[in-house]
């Protein structure tokens, strides 16, 4: 029997947003997010949402989100309950291998490998639970919520991909600019970072600058892909605008254990699957006919 569209996208929420995917994502950088078939992490490109925080599971557990899409009453205190719950497991399956990077290469892939087919199984369990506590329309709403805060960089996600009904020409060239802008980006970091701390934060602002503005040449870029009408569909997917309070976010309104092995492993690579840069699983380039 195949699982609906709303399942695949907690799926991939949960993942990124584990403790686990967070203490494989070196900080402050950004990367694919499986957008809403698998949200892992913030949008791609320099981190813009900071990994993690605009997963299906991050929004499902945040306070503003829960009014938006009318998450009460027992519904809310179960969610809740399974994102603690999932959280928790999280911790004890990451805590079970130590410090991974005093591990060789070898033992820590074994050990990754062990503590990716575990976290799997537990996040499809945790994303049956909470599919079971929202009504149609919430699933609905929180997708488009979602879609909003990943913004044009979904189109690398599979679902979208399906639903606009992209060419193997389009999505093709969508990996291109997405990858040219990482790598951009990923340059001037460095630069930043050979740079010693001598800019200071006229520096950091500097840079902030420059990334914004490869954001945004880029966006235009790959909004440039699509026809007309996958344009009008592509908006509609994405219902009411919502502005999520992304302060409240920085200071903490995110389920607990986000913060918490974030150091542990940093610098091993992207997360599993947004890794994720979108918990990190890449998706394939189109192979050419």
């Amino acid at each position: 029997m195949q699982r609906s569209l709303f399942t695949l996208m907690i799926l991939g929420g949960l993942v990124a947003f584990s403790p686990i995917a967070e203490a494989q994502r070196p900080e402050g950088g950004g990367g694919r997010g499986r957008g809403p078939g698998g949200f892992r992490g913030g949008p791609p490109g320099g981190g813009q949402a900071g990994g993690g925080q605009f997963s299906m599971i991050g929004l499902v557990g945040n306070e503003q989100v829960q009014k938006e899409i009318g998450l009460e009453g027992e519904s809310l205190e179960a969610v809740k309950k399974v994102v603690s719950d999932l959280r928790e497991q999280g911790r004890g399956q990451f805590s079970n291998f130590g410090n991974l990077r005093e591990m060789s290469q070898e033992d820590r892939d074994k050990a990754m490998a062990e503590i990716r087919k575990q976290r799997d199984e537990t996040n499809a369990k945790a994303a049956q639970e909470i599919e079971k506590h929202l009504s149609k329309e919430q699933k609905t709403r929180l997708e488009q919520i979602a879609l909003q805060q990943q913004g044009i960089r979904a189109l690398d996600d599979d679902k979208v991909v399906v639903k606009l009904e992209l060419s193997e020409e389009q999505q093709l060239k969508i990996v291109e600019l997405l990858e040219s802008q990482r790598a951009a980006q990923q340059e001037l970091m460095e630069s930043l970072r050979g740079g010693g701390r001598e800019g200071g934060r006229e520096g950091f602002a500097e840079a902030r600058e420059k990334i914004e503005a490869l954001r945004k040449e880029s966006d235009e870029k790959l909004m440039a892909v699509l026809t007309d009408s996958q344009k009008t569909k592509f908006a509609e997917m994405k219902g009411k605008p919502f502005e999520l309070e992304r302060s409240r976010m920085r200071r903490g309104d995110r389920p607990q254990g986000d913060r918490g092995g974030r150091g542990a492993n940093r610098g091993e690579g992207r997360g599993e699957g947004r890794g994720e840069g979108r918990g990190e699983r890449s998706r394939q380039r189109p192979q050419s006919e």
